[in-house]
């Protein structure tokens, strides 16, 4: 976000200094550059300190002396007429009626010598003072000063500027980030709620539209478990009726065991269901306790390897020795990883690698398969719920609803965890990282 600053910062900041420095130029080009008029003629006292030494030189020293010293210290200041011939020492250009106006005041300047003519030879040379308003130093040198202390003061206001427009947009992004984590009760900050701008307004939207998502949201999960709940009670009469059938029928028991496999699909499916539910909400404090996952981990790598031998695959434990201790739901994370390696197990070809170790303050798991891995398209959605990758859906055999993933994703993210899917090079197989924090404060 601060390259948003940055952005406005330096944009406002050049628009400034074009504006400053375009227009200071501009306005000393005007004034050291307009007709000379009476204005400009110095009759003051003070003129003579001015002319005293360009007389004293033109005297002693010659013209091209003179001429070399005007433009080192009067420059634009004192002004030398040849009358003869009108034209300025130092070549400037004097308008003839500004000439006319300095002979008519010559008389009117001798008492306090404003106005001075000199002969040399056969040449006579009027000498008067213009007053340039603002003159910098002794030559027509840009305010450099003023324009510096302009630029300055531009420097704060930018940044005043790039500030005041930024930081309800920092704002702004701090909340759509906690809509992004699934917090809708968002409270929008006082700097937000009492701007009366576009922004302002924009703030206001984006709270509306998150509590009408958090509601909406919420309706649906509540309508998912409430469903859930109520087919349980159906299928477990279902489930009863099939068991009485068999017991009174000795016939079409394909057809009862058939029965029996989909209400036990239907089954799983209500108790994942349930279990998916249950993670849209925050795991409660009597829920946590301290978890020796040692003895979780390697349970569920025994039973994956009893497992893995009906499936003529083998799992290998690379599990660290090292003593851990987590906070946490034990069964929620059981049953979240076993899902994973599960899953591995599936679609391995013939091994499953299991490790885990400890890192950070965290506990990462990991669960490697041999298996052809997954699209790279499919790797951001396999968690959403319902969701199949293409390769389990072209292949009969790998049976499941599309929860499991997203269940240990919900899990891992209840306990403050991350879950990391990547594919071997070359397809050679798929990795899940599964990372834990050893506490959830």
């Amino acid at each position: 976000m601060y390259k948003l600053f940055w952005k406005f910062f330096f944009t406002i900041w050049i628009a400034q200094l074009i504006t400053i420095w375009g227009a200071g130029t501009a306005i000393w080009y005007i004034r050291h550059h307009e007709p000379l008029s009476e204005t400009n003629l110095d009759l003051s006292n003070g003129a003579s300190y001015y002319l005293d030494p360009v007389l004293s030189s033109l005297k002693s020293e010659g013209i091209s002396a003179t001429a070399e010293y005007l433009k080192k210290r009067f420059r634009r200041i004192v002004y030398v007429v040849d009358t003869s011939t009108n034209k300025e020492l130092l070549n400037r250009k004097i308008p003839l009626d500004f000439l006319d106006l300095v002979r008519q005041k010559t008389q009117q300047a001798s008492s306090n010598h404003a106005i001075q003519e000199l002969t040399l030879g056969d040449r006579r040379y009027l000498l008067f003072v213009v007053d340039i308003p603002s003159p910098w130093g002794n030559k027509p040198l840009l305010p450099v000063f003023p324009l510096t202390g302009a630029t300055l003061a531009s420097l704060l206001f930018a940044f005043l500027l790039a500030r005041h427009f930024s930081r309800p947009i920092e704002l702004l992004k701090e909340t759509v980030e906690q809509v992004g984590l699934g917090k809708f009760d968002i409270q929008l900050h006082t700097q937000l709620t009492n701007r009366q701008d576009s922004l302002g307004e924009l703030a206001v939207d984006i709270q509306h539209m998150t509590t009408r998502l958090g509601k909406v949201i919420d309706s649906q999960t509540r309508l998912l478990h409430t469903i859930s709940h109520e087919l349980r009670s159906p299928l477990t009469r279902l489930q009863m009726a099939t068991g009485l059938l068999r017991q009174k029928s000795s016939e079409n028991n394909d057809e009862i065991e058939r029965i029996e496999r989909e209400c036990k699909r239907i089954d799983l499916l209500i108790g994942q269901l349930l279990t998916l539910s249950r993670l849209d909400d925050e795991i409660s404090k009597q829920e946590i306790e301290t978890v020796n996952f040692n003895p979780l981990i390697n349970e569920i790598i025994e039973n994956a390897k009893f497992e893995a031998q009906s499936l003529q695959k083998t799992v290998i434990d690379q599990s660290s020795s090292d003593l851990i201790n987590v906070e946490g739901n034990p069964i929620l994370l059981y049953y979240a990883i076993e899902n994973v390696i599960r899953n591995a197990l599936r679609h391995a070809r013939k091994i499953v690698w299991i490790g885990h170790q400890l890192m950070n303050n965290a506990v990462k798991i990991y669960i490697i398969d041999d298996g052809e891995g997954v699209d790279d398209a499919d790797l951001a959605q396999i968690t959403q719920p319902f969701y199949r990758a293409s390769n389990t859906q072209k292949n009969p055999n790998m049976q499941g609803f599309g929860l499991g993933l997203a269940i240990t994703q919900k899990t891992f993210k209840a306990h403050n965890g991350e879950v990391i899917f990547s594919n071997l090079p070359n397809k050679t197989g798929f990795k899940v990282e599964l990372i834990l924090p050893l506490t959830l404060h």
